[in-house]
């Protein structure tokens, strides 16, 4: 089957510029000039939920109980403790298995009257997503706060049923930019046509942590369709949605994008970028790569030049 050519202009582009090197990030985006792409689902929006990322994200040891907390200790705290406790006791439930445990935390997820206790209990229920069903908080998923809303389309998709591809796409159109966030990361299994188009759409939000997890889920879905929109990317003003974009790009494999990428690594000021384009060359391995990677193996950063080692012997 013959690779799908990609347009002249966009070759050109990416030939037009054989060597450079941006001293900064500013220098960095005047270089790659990109109007921010227009939103598709009029919907959606900038984030409205106080910029909170996924609670998956920001969860550490310090939102549980102390260590040798029982279970017994724990359930009690979930039904009648202070805000911050009840916090707490969701989180710590997570480390206990059992059909209490379970029920526990499928109520607090259902009737707490504080938003961060029903997101806590939907997060710690990902541990249990085995003894979870989806008819049992599915409720969450329109719940007033976007935080539960993302928690629950987190569990969801641990859940895998066929339903949670249908919640996620819709959850991908979401007010709220955290949501977008989880429903573009949770579509990344799903290799359907309407997820597809539902994570090209997310490509075009106009949050970049949305963009960029958008960016990955395309390379997982591994749709040619996605090429053109991820090239966008690989210019964004963001440097995370670049290198998300790179990546993507270095697992569809299209050879096409090699001039473009050997640009990305030349031109972009910011090291993640530039070893990500280094990485994607090496993935495809198509000998048009090797110059830039030559050129890597002198780059001012260690893990630039380990990496273009590395991508020179893939080169076939």
């Amino acid at each position: 089957m013959p690779r799908r050519m990609l347009p002249f202009a966009v070759l050109m582009m990416a030939l037009g510029v054989s060597t450079c090197r941006a001293t900064s990030e500013k220098e960095s985006a005047e270089r790659y000039p990109q109007a921010r792409p227009p939103l598709l689902n009029e919907k959606a929006g900038p984030c409205d939920c106080d910029d909170l990322p996924p609670l998956s994200a920001t969860i550490s040891g310090r939102d549980e109980l102390p260590r040798n907390t029982s279970v017994g200790e724990a359930l009690t705290a979930l039904a009648r403790g202070e805000l911050n406790v009840r916090r707490r006791a969701a989180f710590t439930l997570a480390r206990f298995s059992g059909p209490r445990v379970v029920a526990a935390l499928l109520d607090a997820a259902r009737s707490d009257e504080n938003a961060s206790v029903r997101a806590g209990a939907l997060f710690a229920l990902r541990r249990h997503s085995k003894r979870v069903r989806v008819e049992s908080f599915r409720a969450a998923m329109d719940d007033s706060s976007c935080q539960v809303r993302a928690a629950a389309i987190e569990l969801l998709a641990e859940v895998g049923v066929q339903s949670a591809e249908n919640r996620a796409i819709e959850a991908a159109h979401d007010p709220a930019c955290n949501v977008r966030e989880v429903a573009a990361r949770a579509l990344a299994n799903s290799r359907s046509r309407a997820a597809s188009r539902a994570t090209r759409e997310s490509l075009e939000d106009p949050d970049p942590r949305v963009r960029s997890a958008a960016a990955g889920a395309a390379g997982m879905q591994g749709s040619v369709e996605a090429v053109q929109p991820l090239l966008k990317l690989a210019v964004d003003l963001d440097a995370i949605v670049r290198v998300q974009a790179i990546r993507a790009l270095g697992r569809l494999g299209d050879g096409h994008v090699v001039p473009i990428l050997a640009r990305a690594y030349r031109c972009d000021a910011n090291k993640h970028v530039r070893q990500a384009a280094v990485e994607a060359l090496g993935q495809i391995g198509d000998p048009a790569g090797r110059p830039a990677l030559v050129q890597a193996m002198h780059d001012p950063n260690k893990e630039v030049r380990q990496m273009a080692a590395e991508a020179l012997g893939e080169i076939r």
